[in-house]
């Protein structure tokens, strides 16, 4: 079976120069081409269907997309190596899915069909953060570092006999597996502190429950660690060395070169760091070699638009690497062509399926991408909305927000919801221009100024 398989493969590689045939032969995959059919057991019958409007992420990338609705997803033109796949439907519905690409014999990155990828209910996992005595938390964010999502730290009201107000944070889905979780807070003062990391395993039996942690003792930050990721481009020829990395705060460090093959590997204080990839407007499109040739480069193209990663986050603590992961700058023709990359005609939707491409097809964006951070949860005291000026709060690491109550006009607080001075659950709502995030897993609470552009 192996040897079969082998000859397969090297019979298609000698035929098409850069496209492979696995298992079935009216199948070819492109050079670092990802695809797969998402399915969910929607009905509860045991049953999994295929599911479209799933949200699609590459793990630090601005690379999102949503299912067909035959449950279809292309991503193209990825480098050889690891990478992850996030898969969110609403607040119900999560995956994770590591993919892990290889050099054919080509020297080509191979394409990969992952078939059915079956979607799973997640977990909500919450927990609390606290500071010895005499210090007060007002402000920090909890980060997952296996998805790469956050969630602010949200500080409740204080108790009674003037004891700190209980911190805690909530990650309202979370996907099986396994989860790396580390803190960060500020004090009244603006001193740092840190806490975890807490390992957090997502089981089958935790589907569609909420995971409570023990409360997490913070200590000051006053060591280093390493804070270590990886650089790298989706359909450009761009070395690493022509990109430039700045981290926030800065350590003393900016602006770093990662090393040719893409790493950045330092040292810093412990804390929260923000990772910005500093990309050129444009960059020549990457090279592939020609079908039916085995050397010969295609001609030269002009150069394409480049789309940066989102600032991506991590937490150093002392004894520990902080493994970011990826950040990739991804040439947007690249993700056009991802969007609109078919097999026949069912993946269009019911256009015409040509030379790999459905022909017509404009492609929309998905409602939420899986990579966008939950909104804080945020609780309207009844006393405080009789002001008439709705309670700040932290929407995202370092993000002012208001309090919002959902499902009300405008002007109209929480309290005439409720009826009584009981607070009523609500999300915090960004006032920072161009941040995003969703109540619901669907929806986006996002600040855009009059004029609708950001400065």
């Amino acid at each position: 079976m192996t040897s079969h398989r082998v000859l397969v493969l090297l019979a298609a590689a000698h035929l098409t120069g850069c496209f492979y045939t696995y298992g079935n032969p009216a199948e070819d995959l492109r050079a670092g081409q990802v695809g797969g059919t998402v399915l969910a057991d929607v009905a509860g019958s045991g049953a999994p269907v295929a599911r479209g409007g799933v949200a699609v992420s590459l793990k630090g990338a601005a690379f999102d997309q949503a299912t067909r609705p035959n449950g279809r997803f292309v991503v193209l033109d990825l480098p050889a190596g690891h990478h992850q796949l996030l898969f969110r439907n609403g607040s119900t519905w999560a995956l994770e899915r590591d993919v892990d690409i290889a050099y054919g014999s080509d020297g080509q990155p191979e394409g990969i069909e992952l078939g059915d990828v079956v979607l799973h209910y997640s977990a909500a996992v919450e927990g609390s953060i606290s500071l010895p005595p005499g210090n007060t938390i007002a402000g920090g964010v909890a980060v997952d570092e296996t998805s790469g999502l956050t969630t602010p730290l949200v500080v409740g009201t204080a108790p009674p006999l003037s004891l700190p107000p209980p911190v805690t944070f909530r990650f309202p889905m979370l996907a099986l597996g396994t989860h790396l979780i580390k803190l960060f807070a500020t004090d009244a003062v603006a001193g740092k502190w840190v806490g975890g990391q807490v390992v957090v395993n997502i089981t089958l039996a935790d589907q569609g429950t909420t995971v409570t942690l023990a409360n997490v003792a913070a200590r000051a930050a006053a060591s280093t660690g390493r804070l270590r990721f990886r650089v790298q481009a989706i359909g450009l020829s761009l070395p690493p060395g022509s990109l430039t990395v700045n981290l926030t705060p800065d350590p003393g460090l900016n602006p770093i070169t990662p090393a040719s093959d893409g790493s950045v590997d330092v040292m810093v204080p412990e804390g929260l760091y923000a990772i910005q990839v500093v990309a050129p407007a444009t960059a020549p499109p990457l090279a592939r070699l020609a079908p039916g040739a085995w050397t010969a480069p295609l001609a030269a193209a002009a150069p394409v638009p480049t789309v940066s990663p989102p600032l991506v986050y991590g937490v150093v603590l002392q004894g520990r690497v902080a493994e970011v992961g990826s950040a990739y700058v991804a040439s947007d023709t690249t993700i056009l062509a991802s969007l609109t990359s078919c097999r026949d005609g069912g993946d269009c939707g019911g256009l015409a399926c040509t030379a790999s491409t459905c022909v017509g097809l404009v492609p929309t964006p998905p409602p939420v991408t899986a990579t966008t951070t939950f909104c804080a949860a945020c609780l309207y005291e009844g006393l405080d909305s009789q002001t008439g000026l709705p309670p700040a709060c932290q929407a995202g690491p370092g993000v002012i927000g208001t309090c919002h109550c959902p499902g009300l006009a405008a002007g109209v607080d929480c309290l005439a919801r409720a009826g009584t001075i009981s607070p009523v659950q609500s999300y915090c709502e960004p006032l920072a221009c161009g941040f995003s995030c969703t109540p619901d897993g669907t929806s986006l609470a996002s600040f855009k100024p009059a004029t609708g552009v950001c400065p």
